[in-house]
């Protein structure tokens, strides 16, 4: 399995970003500008125990509950590194 893309919406301090990943990715920066938030998309979408809690009103972005959250994380499971990538939405 290969990352490919990560988009985030309406999620935490995150409107709308969208990355492109590999397997071997650093995210740094400055205390405060997301870098938790980030990792904590991503284990929403992979860690179901996390999911079970569901999201509060200060998980939406300046807690606009009335757009949903979306995060999608698109990953190649492909044997031979096609670009033949599964997309999983939450």
């Amino acid at each position: 399995m290969e990352f490919k893309s990560l988009q985030i919406k309406n999620f935490r301090s995150f409107e709308d970003i969208s990355l492109n990943l590999s397997n071997k990715n650093i995210f740094f920066g400055l205390n405060d500008v997301g870098k938790t938030n980030l990792l904590t998309a991503l284990r929403f979408v992979f860690d179901r125990d996390t999911r079970r809690n569901d999201f509060i009103d200060s998980d939406y972005f300046e807690k606009k509950t009335d757009t949903p959250i979306e995060i999608l994380v698109t990953v190649d499971i492909s044997d031979n590194n096609e670009d033949s990538g599964s997309v999983a939405k939450f």
